[in-house]
């Protein structure tokens, strides 16, 4: 009688902790952290980041529409940008959320937050004011 090994093929699901094929759950975002996620620089260099980023919309600005959007995205554990979405947005103005949320995406890494001594995601909400000068 010979064996073909198929009776000790490890399938990863012997609970032995080795992950062999089976992907681990990324960390799910927090809303509070000990330590709140902050752009490179800080709360000004975030603000001097958006004005230069932010496009006001042309069609907007011929209407002289002005409002604030708030989004709401995820800093991760390595302090990279994702999951841009809108809370709030400006009727009829849907130019705004779609600029705001191209600027989100756009962003540089931020320093992450932390939980415990341990960098971890953490959702942030914010404001993005337009507004004619």
């Amino acid at each position: 009688r010979t064996s073909t090994g198929s009776d000790t093929t490890d399938t990863g699901g012997s609970g032995t902790g080795t992950g062999v094929g089976f992907p681990t759950d990324p960390p799910k975002p927090i809303r509070f952290a000990e330590k709140r996620p902050e752009f490179p620089g800080g709360d000004r260099a975030l603000v001097d980041w958006l004005s230069r980023e932010i496009k006001y919309p042309e069609i907007l600005k011929e209407q002289k529409k002005e409002g604030i959007v708030y989004i709401e995205f995820v800093v991760s554990e390595s302090g990279k940008v994702s999951d841009a979405h809108i809370l709030r947005e400006v009727r009829d103005a849907p130019q705004f959320t779609e600029e705001a949320i191209r600027a989100i995406n756009k962003m540089p890494l931020w320093i992450p937050g932390e939980q415990n001594g341990h960098k971890v995601p953490v959702y942030f909400a914010l404001p993005i004011n337009f507004q004619l000068r």
